[in-house]
C-alpha cells in the first residue's frame, strides 16, 4: 500500500469515527459469511437505521466501494454498543477534488468491491459513485431480510453482473 493510500484511509477513518483506528469495534466474521441467516423485519429495520447513518457519512466525501456485512462492526463497550462502525478503507476514494469539485468519472476502471454486494456499475467497470455504495448497502440489507440474494451460489463475477442486470428489482425483496 502506498503512503498516499494509507493517508487517505486514515483521513476517512478519522472523519467517520474520530480516530484512525477502530479498536472498540468487533465483528463476528463467521456469522457474517453465513447466507442462510434470516432476520425478521424489525431486526433488519433496526440494523438498517443504524447502518444508514454511517453509509450516508461516507457519502459526504468518500466512496467506500466495498460495502458488505463484514465491513461493519458494532461497538463492544457500553458507551458504544449501539454504534455501527464502517471498517476496511482499502478501496475508499474521495469523489471530490482538493478544490471541492466533484471528480469527473474515469472512462474505465477495474472492478472494485465484493462480487456478491458490488453495484452493477462495478461489474460494468464504470466509475463508482455514492449511489453505488447505496446499491451495495441495499443488497446487504436485502440479504439480511430475505436470507439470500438470487446470485448467492454464483461466484463468477461476469455471471453475477448479468444476473444483477436481468433480475427484476422487486425480486430482491421477495423469496
Amino acid at each position: 500500500m502506498t503512503k498516499n493510500r494509507e493517508i487517505e484511509e486514515c483521513k476517512a477513518a478519522f472523519i467517520l469515527h474520530g480516530t484512525a483506528t477502530v479498536t472498540a469495534a468487533v465483528t463476528n466474521q463467521a456469522a457474517v459469511g453465513k447466507s442462510d441467516v434470516k432476520y425478521d423485519w424489525l431486526h433488519v429495520t433496526c440494523i438498517e437505521i443504524r447502518l444508514v447513518t454511517p453509509a450516508m457519512t461516507v457519502a459526504m466525501s468518500f466512496i467506500h466501494r466495498d460495502i458488505k456485512p463484514s465491513n461493519f462492526a458494532i461497538g463492544r463497550l457500553p458507551r458504544d454498543v449501539r454504534t455501527v462502525y464502517i471498517l476496511d478503507f482499502g478501496l475508499v476514494r474521495s469523489y471530490m477534488t482538493s478544490t471541492g469539485e466533484i471528480r469527473p468519472p474515469r472512462d474505465r476502471v477495474g472492478f472494485r468491491g465484493t462480487v456478491r454486494y458490488a453495484a452493477l456499475n462495478a461489474h460494468l467497470c464504470k466509475e463508482l459513485s455514492r449511489a453505488d455504495d447505496l446499491w451495495s448497502w441495499l443488497y446487504m440489507i436485502a440479504e439480511m431480510f430475505i436470507g439470500e440474494l438470487p446470485w448467492r451460489n454464483e461466484t463468477d463475477r461476469d455471471r453475477v453482473g448479468r444476473m444483477k442486470q436481468t433480475i427484476p428489482r422487486h425480486k430482491l425483496l421477495t423469496n
